[in-house]
């Protein structure tokens, strides 16, 4: 049935098979919007973070553009180590990312910028090392959300 369909929901994007079950289409949907909504969050958070330095965001916006098409290197990989399970820690451990994340929470509070987004990415790397996984991958947090 699907193959019959497949060229005209290509029209609207892009058509794959996950199974029997519909509920599967509305799941990716909300996943896709997930990141594309955190995303688009995070990047008026950086532009915010900017704009109180007194620069524009038309200024900033190649840096975002670089940091944005950065990302899409990481996916492969991200995925590999959610998979396997396996989180090796040797290039960006979580205690390195957490302080990281620390540092954007204690940055935006010094620029008077709302910090809600950056203390929740905080929050979990604080718990993915509570929970032993300092030494691993940032790829760890996965552990964290899955609760």
């Amino acid at each position: 049935m699907f193959d019959r369909h497949a060229g005209t929901l290509a029209a609207i994007g892009r058509p794959d098979y996950a199974g029997a079950d519909h509920s599967l289409a509305q799941l990716l949907y909300q996943a896709q919007l997930d990141v594309f909504l955190t995303s688009l969050a995070a990047m008026l958070h950086g532009i915010a973070l900017v704009k109180s330095a007194g620069l524009t965001a038309e200024w900033y916006a190649p840096y975002l553009v670089d940091n944005l098409d950065t990302l899409s290197m990481y996916v492969a990989e991200t995925a590999r180590h959610v998979d396997s399970g396996e989180h090796p820690g040797d290039l960006a451990n979580a205690a390195m990312m957490g302080a990281t994340a620390a540092h954007v929470v204690g940055a935006s509070e010094a620029a008077g910028v709302d910090a809600e987004l950056p203390r929740a990415v905080r929050s979990l790397y604080d718990r993915a090392l509570a929970a032993g996984h300092g030494k691993d991958s940032w790829t760890a947090l996965i552990n964290v959300l899955r609760g």
